[in-house]
């Protein structure tokens, strides 16, 4: 989505939901949802579909901050973008925060984080929720 939104010229945009809801995406770039795809417990199973989480006001605030200081050309793999990114998400962390991964990627997709970092953002998020504690180097 972070290459469709940086496009000249267009004035729609139809997104289809299948698995992911997209809802925080949605809600973020103010799109108008059309219809509610309604699934019975056995398909949410079958789907893996999790319900969405909202974004708390702290993590928030803090997507906001690291969407102020990394370069969104540079990759947050590696150097002084994934040192930001990983140091925001541990505070969070260690704060008892849990880190919707899902909701963070649509997110930052929606302000403009662009290529993969959107995906190693959520990456990051599900790792240290699992416990991981990555480098920041």
């Amino acid at each position: 989505m972070g290459k469709i939104i940086r496009a000249t010229g267009i004035t729609a945009l139809c997104v289809v939901q299948w698995a992911d809801h997209l809802s925080t995406w949605a809600k973020e770039v103010g799109a108008t949802v059309l219809h509610e795809i309604e699934l019975d417990e056995e398909d949410r199973v079958l789907w893996g579909i999790v319900e969405v989480e909202e974004l708390q006001p702290e993590v928030i605030s803090a997507l906001e901050s690291m969407t102020r200081l990394i370069n969104h050309s540079n990759t947050i793999s590696a150097g002084y973008e994934k040192r930001v990114v990983v140091r925001e998400l541990l505070k969070l962390h260690d704060a008892g925060l849990r880190l919707p991964a899902q909701e963070m990627k649509e997110w930052a997709a929606a302000h403009g984080w662009t290529s993969e970092s959107p995906k190693r953002l959520a990456n990051f998020a599900t790792r240290i929720n699992e416990g991981a504690r990555p480098r920041a180097r």
